[in-house]
């Protein structure tokens, strides 16, 4: 099995991504392809650090006024930017930081990557933002044109059989009568967006190759993954000074232990 490790990222998370960066040359080892994809504007600023760390930079033309449907759009097509021999492609966020030496196996489970999932009728009833997390549910149904019964998008890494994205952009583009891109450019860019990728990926993933796939039911083995802690997401919005509520510390505090600041 060949993996590859994707960020797609822009410039105004370039100082996370250069800790992230950091904590990937430090810990991490076995990724045929480490790639950055970022808007071409900001492909100078992204280069010194993507050369330091051994990271191909990738630089697409963006879209204006629609800079983060175009985030979602390359993330939906990373298999047109890996070479044809990766099997598997890991997604992280620039905010995203390696804690310990790893390799792409030690995310694993029993061989197979993990599709990390949880039914919307349990969240309902245990998860505190369940009507916010529905929202990603009823656009991936009119994405798709069918009923999505799992949440996908629970962990980083998350991760994606290369078959998915082209399975994922036709099954979108036959529901709704255009062109995949054509109708994430036309959907609503800011928040709540009403498009879902990690969703609409994910609910192909679960439906049409779940034989590639240990999937991770947490209504049925809890919130634990065995990898858990090994990569660790901040909330970019916090900056590196706000306390983190899952890490309960900052990510300042965090990068100095791991000495990556």
């Amino acid at each position: 099995m060949k993996a590859g490790l994707l960020w797609v990222s822009c410039g105004k998370d370039l100082e996370w991504f250069r800790y992230s960066a950091k904590s990937y040359t430090k810990f991490v080892t076995g990724f045929t392809q480490a790639i950055c994809a970022v808007p071409e504007e900001d492909k100078a600023a992204f280069a010194p650090v993507c050369h330091q760390h051994g990271i191909e930079l990738i630089a697409y033309p963006d879209w204006p006024g629609k800079g983060f449907l175009r985030h979602m759009d390359i993330k939906c097509r990373a298999d047109q930017l890996f070479t044809p021999d990766i099997e598997y492609i890991y997604h992280i966020d620039s905010d995203c930081i390696f804690t310990s030496r790893c390799s792409y196996v030690d995310f694993l489970v029993k061989d197979k990557p993990v599709l990390d999932c949880a039914p919307f009728q349990w969240l309902e009833s245990t998860h505190r933002d369940w009507k916010y997390l529905f929202r990603w549910k009823r656009v991936s149904e009119e994405a798709l044109g069918f009923q999505v019964d799992f949440e996908t998008m629970q962990s980083l890494p998350i991760v994606y059989y290369r078959s998915v994205y082209s399975k994922t952009r036709n099954l979108v583009s036959n529901n709704v009568g255009k062109d995949f891109s054509e109708y994430l450019s036309l959907c609503k860019n800011s928040f709540p967006q009403s498009f879902c990728e990690f969703n609409t990926l994910g609910t192909v993933a679960l439906n049409f190759f779940t034989e590639k796939y240990f999937v991770w039911d947490r209504s049925k083995l809890g919130k634990l993954l065995p990898y858990s802690g090994r990569l660790i997401q901040f909330w970019s919005h916090g900056g590196l000074d706000g306390v983190d509520e899952n890490q309960n510390q900052t990510a300042r505090q965090v990068l100095l232990k791991l000495d990556l600041i």
